[in-house]
């Protein structure tokens, strides 16, 4: 399929959503949507203005001058605004580069009405006027952001199989995720992680949704750097917020349990080896038998990584929601899982004071940081290697 064909195809698209692209938008959005990966996530990267970030957090252009000193300058100290429209929220943070580590430069939560649901007209329209207010009239400094899918939006699969011949391993992964999912071809979008000779752990989602999310920000006037998913967006976070405070560098489990879902990841400081996304959230935890259901799916976390992988096991949780979930239930979930656990405050982490704690805890105490922190940190360099496939195009990119 050519980019003036996928032009076409994603017009048709918006069309047909109830958020529609104005015509004097400040970049094309949809001329050619062309695959792009960084060395940490891979991206969707529009090709026709959009001006991706570098690794070092510089736009991607080879042009010379002040401006382009400019923004060097100002990438040394800010990174992108991540923003995450998860499944009971919309969360944007933006961190900033400090003299030896990362630090919070603005951040915001809100969640969504009560009458509102989600992907519905009515969604659509709030998200557009509180992404523009919060970024409009927060400490948040320029309109580039990096953005994740809910996750809902994202099958995640983990595919056991050895090195295939030079050229094949489209085919292979293609074939094995079609059974699997409610998405037409045509219209799948799939990034892949390999960490070992013999699995790969995979993520697909809907290229239609996708198309959503970005004319929402189009009309909030936002410029869209990339698409990232939210498994790397977690995995970046305890790269840079935990796993140099730890001590070791063995596989964790970390949970970030929000009102109505709970998010695991599997990963190691550079490495993501598993996740998964359960619908128990915080809302029915406060019920036993749903305690033993997060923990039944923890431990099938926990066997699927133990079969695919060598590594030492899985003996510890982070709790990465932090203090947005009762400590009491924290160590109920950590008690039947016989695990040691910690609290992984991520407003700590980040270094914010704690009297900008409290202000930020008392507009936002059910707020859910690690997922939009990550895809702000997502413009810090990394030598990591992740591969992409667009299924409509057959094409296998490597990065």
């Amino acid at each position: 399929m050519s980019a003036a064909d996928d032009l076409k195809a994603a017009r048709a698209i918006i069309r047909s959503l109830s958020v529609v692209p104005n015509g004097d938008c400040t970049y094309a959005l949809f001329a050619g949507l062309e695959l792009f990966c960084t060395s940490l996530f891979l991206t969707y990267i529009l090709d026709s203005g959009v001006q991706p970030y570098s690794m070092h957090g510089e736009p991607v252009r080879h042009d010379s001058g002040c401006g382009q000193k400019m923004m060097r300058l100002f990438a040394n100290h800010t990174y992108p605004i991540g923003v995450d429209m998860g499944d009971d929220a919309l969360t944007l943070v933006q961190m900033a580069k400090d003299i030896d580590s990362v630090r919070l430069h603005a951040a915001n939560s809100i969640r969504y009405p009560a009458d509102v649901k989600p992907g519905s007209a009515s969604w659509q329209k709030w998200a557009i006027e509180a992404t523009a207010e919060s970024v409009a009239h927060g400490r948040f400094q320029g309109k580039k952001v990096i953005a994740a899918q809910p996750a809902g939006e994202v099958f995640i699969d983990t595919i056991k199989m050895s090195e295939p011949a030079e050229g094949e391993l489209q085919n292979a992964i293609l074939n094995h995720l079609k059974p699997k999912l409610q998405i037409t071809p045509d219209n799948v979008l799939i990034k892949h992680v390999r960490n070992d000779s013999k699995n790969i752990l995979v993520m697909a989602s809907d290229r239609t949704e996708l198309y959503r999310h970005l004319a929402i920000y189009e009309k909030a006037r936002l410029k869209v750097g990339a698409i990232s998913v939210w498994p790397m967006a977690v995995l970046r976070a305890y790269t840079h917020l935990w796993a140099r405070h730890m001590g070791q560098d063995d596989p964790v489990m970390l949970l970030d349990i929000g009102q109505r879902c709970t998010n695991i990841v599997i990963c190691d400081s550079a490495n993501l080896y598993f996740a998964h996304s359960s619908p128990v959230g915080a809302k029915g935890l406060e019920i036993d038998r749903m305690i033993d259901l997060l923990n039944s799916e923890m431990d099938m976390c926990r066997v699927k990584f133990r079969s695919a992988y060598r590594n030492p096991q899985v003996n510890h949780i982070i709790f990465v929601s932090g203090h947005a979930v009762d400590k009491d239930i924290y160590a109920e979930i950590a008690k039947r899982a016989q695990m040691s656990a910690q609290i992984g405050d991520c407003l700590d982490a980040a270094r914010i004071p704690r009297s900008d704690q409290a202000g930020l805890r008392s507009r936002a105490p059910h707020a859910n940081w690690i997922t939009a922190m990550g895809l702000s940190l997502s413009g810090i360099q990394s030598t990591r290697r992740y591969h992409t496939i667009n299924i409509s195009r057959r094409e296998l990119t490597h990065c």
